[in-house]
């Protein structure tokens, strides 16, 4: 099934379907949907800070072989965290509890 992109700004496609993780909490569950989905073809992921489960979506992405270049998990940040993010200039700073590199 061939799925739908949008062009970025980079010249990067992004699909316009995300696998969505809302309401996976449980990290065996989780990190098994995640390897599942990724079988399956997906390589966007929908993730959210309040969702409370991207320590296990890095744990799956980091067990794949997909290539980390071919993985899109636009980052949904808590304007709590936004306004942390301005005060104290941090860059990436969610990106550690993926546990996978940039």
């Amino acid at each position: 099934m061939e799925v739908p992109s949008l062009k970025m700004s980079s010249g990067r496609e992004i699909p316009q379907i995300g696998f969505g993780l809302w309401r996976n909490t449980d990290e065996k569950e989780c990190v098994e949907s995640v390897k599942l989905a990724l079988k399956a073809g997906y390589r966007h992921f929908d993730d959210a800070q309040v969702y409370d489960n991207e320590e296990f979506l890095g744990e799956a992405l980091n067990k794949s072989d997909v290539a980390r270049s071919d993985i899109f998990v636009p980052p949904k940040l808590a304007s709590k965290t936004l306004a942390i993010i301005a005060h104290q200039k941090v860059s990436k700073p969610r990106w550690k509890s993926y546990r996978w590199s940039m």
